[in-house]
């Protein structure tokens, strides 16, 4: 009985000290200024991010194409006994628009060496 009274007394420490210090940790970011704490994420990624951005925007063109040419895909499957349908109106101008739009590879840290394989195929 008396390894079970000591397990509860220990638990009940470690409790407390666990307690104590969430609240030291929380008063200690209270009394910090928060707004000095700013990270600018332009230096860390650099340059070719931005320009990377700024040539997709060129690259989009602002005119989205009339709805034209409907297709109609219709897809139905079993799976695990029970049978699924799905039906979806698609357009033959938007995937044209998409299709014509340049491909361009976007990334946040260094440029992987074989990119254009992974990317093109």
């Amino acid at each position: 009985m008396g390894n079970n009274w000591t397990s509860k007394v220990f638990l009940a420490v470690l409790k407390l000290a666990a307690l104590a210090a969430v609240v030291f940790v929380g008063l200690s970011f209270r009394s910090a200024d928060v707004k000095k704490l700013s990270f600018d994420f332009r230096n860390e990624v650099g340059n070719d991010f931005e320009q990377q951005i700024s040539e997709i925007k060129e690259n989009i063109q602002n005119k989205f194409p009339e709805l034209q040419g409907i297709v109609q895909k219709k897809y139905q499957w079993d799976y695990n006994g029970k049978s699924y349908f799905v039906s979806q109106t698609l357009y033959d101008s938007v995937y044209n628009f998409y299709k014509s739009q340049p491909k361009t590879y976007t990334y946040f840290s260094e440029l992987p060496a074989n990119w254009e394989e992974e990317y093109y195929g």
